[in-house]
């Protein structure tokens, strides 16, 4: 028994004492971790006290800039390289200046802009903007800051631009009137005003726009580039690198050709009182028909044009045509900015919107869309612009225009109207696409409609 006790009391003596070790060793293990810790604190410390602030060094310094990594802040819309002709229109985009908002178009924001930039010269060079990608202003008496519209981020910024458009009456796609310092017309659609800078039409691209309206955004510009001619919208620039996407367009005077009509017309008193919120269109008077001539022989001439170089427009109307200075009218609006009237569509889907009124059977039943389709939708124009822009088939739903135009239908004479204009018009309105008058027919009956009439009216002028 005495034997047992002792063996018992020597086991627990042994786990006392490995007890006692393993304390010991977390001890020293704690320990050490904490020596650790406080040596790299130490040295950090210590490090930080005594580093030295390195420099930049002022030489000129030798960088291979092709070898530059991409700011993904900053760079071309698609990795593939842009039409030529687009980048040598590239325009810094900090050297334009937001005036005013006028809406949603297809593809994004519309809007009136001015350039105003730090130093250097703004100007036209065979009507498309030029000028150093750094620096551009708005002339050699530029005397204001420049107020950028963009952020470093490429963001839309409003900005007061109050003091940079002074002493003149800024209006949509319209020329600035100055009431003080003169305005220098430039092709008679460009404007600078005073100290104010050189006015354009921007259209922006939406920021969440996808690939596929990027893409289609991108081929409208690459293909008005190509575009040249006294009555179609000069592209001046474009703004590509960085976002959003912009156009820069020339700057128009009188609002686009369906407002201007309506205003004109003598049975829009009115509507046409209210133009004196417009500056712009505060002189506008009364037309007769040799101005509705002048400006459907505009049309038409614009119109050869596309046609001998193949392009259809698919959307030609009075509401995507711009009136200038002296009654000059351009087309515009190459499926750019349908929505701003958006009551002329036929929305067949949420995504589907198609000028019903303006369409003949072919587009309408098929979707087949050809010179001669333009055709008859610039006999539909004609027809707007002798009854004042009235909407074609007024009264009727989109679903009776069509029954309308399948049963054989065309519109009715426009009141007041001359007989052999209606007569061109149905000429237009043939059901087979092939007979149909081409670009050039128009042109040369329109030009010798107005030809006529003008010796008319100079002669009843003199007999007054």
């Amino acid at each position: 028994m005495d034997d047992y006790s002792t063996y018992s009391g020597n086991i627990e003596e042994e786990e006392e004492e490995e007890v006692d070790m393993f304390i010991w060793y977390i001890v020293i293990a704690a320990g050490t971790v904490m020596v650790i810790i406080v040596i790299i604190t130490v040295v950090s410390v210590w490090r930080c006290r005594h580093s030295h602030y390195t420099a930049t060094p002022q030489d000129d310094l030798d960088i291979d800039v092709e070898n530059l990594p991409i700011n993904s802040a900053y760079h071309q819309m698609k990795s593939n390289r842009l039409n030529p002709k687009l980048e040598s229109l590239e325009f810094p985009r900090n050297d334009i200046v937001f005036i005013r908002d006028i809406g949603q178009g297809a593809f994004g924001r519309v809007f009136q802009a001015r350039i105003v930039c730090s130093n250097g010269n703004s100007h036209l060079t065979g009507g498309k903007l030029s000028g150093s990608k750094h620096s551009l202003s708005c002339g050699k008496n530029c005397k204001h800051n420049p107020r950028h519209v963009f952020s470093s981020k490429g963001d839309l910024r409003h900005v007061d631009v109050s003091a940079a458009v002074r002493g003149c009456d800024s209006q949509l796609l319209a020329e600035t009137k100055c009431k003080s310092s003169s305005c220098d017309n430039v092709l008679g659609e460009e404007s600078k005003c005073g100290e104010g800078g050189q006015l354009i039409a921007i259209k922006m691209l939406k920021e969440d726009a996808s690939e596929t309206v990027q893409s289609d955004f991108e081929r409208e510009a690459s293909l008005m580039v190509e575009f040249d001619h006294p009555n179609i919208v000069r592209l001046l620039g474009v703004c590509t690198v960085g976002k959003p996407m912009c156009l820069l367009f020339e700057y128009m005077s009188k609002g686009d050709l369906n407002e201007f009509l309506r205003l004109c017309s003598p049975d829009q008193c009115l509507l046409r009182s209210d133009a004196c919120s417009n500056p712009s269109l505060e002189e506008v008077g009364s037309i007769d028909a040799v101005d509705q001539l002048h400006m459907a022989r505009q049309v038409a001439a614009g119109m050869v044009y596309l046609a001998d170089r193949g392009y259809v427009h698919r959307d030609l109307a009075t509401r995507n045509c711009l009136v200038g200075s002296g009654l000059t009218v351009k087309i515009s609006d190459f499926g750019l900015a349908r929505s701003v009237h958006s009551m002329d569509y036929y929305h067949g889907s949420d995504k589907d919107a198609i000028p019903i009124r303006w369409m003949p059977p072919e587009a309408i039943l098929y979707n087949k869309f050809s010179s001669q389709s333009d055709v008859w939708s610039f006999g539909v124009l004609l027809w707007e612009v002798f009854t004042f822009a009235v909407q074609p088939y007024y009264g009727m739903t989109h679903e009776e225009v069509v029954n309308h135009i399948r049963a054989g239908h065309v519109l009715a004479p426009p009141k007041n109207g001359p007989s052999a204009i209606y007569n061109l018009m149905k000429s237009c309105w043939h059901r087979k696409p092939n007979s149909r008058p081409s670009f050039v027919s128009l042109q040369k009956s329109l030009n010798m409609m107005w030809e006529e009439m003008s010796k008319q009216r100079t002669k009843n002028v003199v007999n007054v």
